[in-house]
């Protein structure tokens, strides 16, 4: 594999197998995109989204956003909001 280092230490300690998922799934999301209907006014980020609306979300872009997860391109066993993706 790419990363050694982690496959070691995935050996060494299995409990650590939940969070290796998580990570991988938020590195690379299986769903590229997705539509959503905003049910009620709301904000997104700065912008002000209309009840009603149709929004596209990606995944791996808000999965990689700098300001949800620290060092964000990084894969990271040890990434404290890891299920936040």
């Amino acid at each position: 594999g790419d990363h050694p280092d982690v496959q070691e230490r995935l050996r060494r300690d299995r409990t650590r197998i939940p969070v290796f998922v998580e990570e991988a799934l938020r590195m690379d999301a299986p769903v590229k995109s997705q539509f959503r209907l905003a049910k009620k006014n709301t904000t997104v980020g700065d912008l002000d989204v209309p009840a009603g609306t149709t929004m596209m979300v990606c995944p791996g872009a808000v999965n990689r956003d700098p300001n949800r997860f620290d060092h964000p391109h990084e894969f990271d066993l040890d990434r404290k909001n890891v299920r936040e993706h």
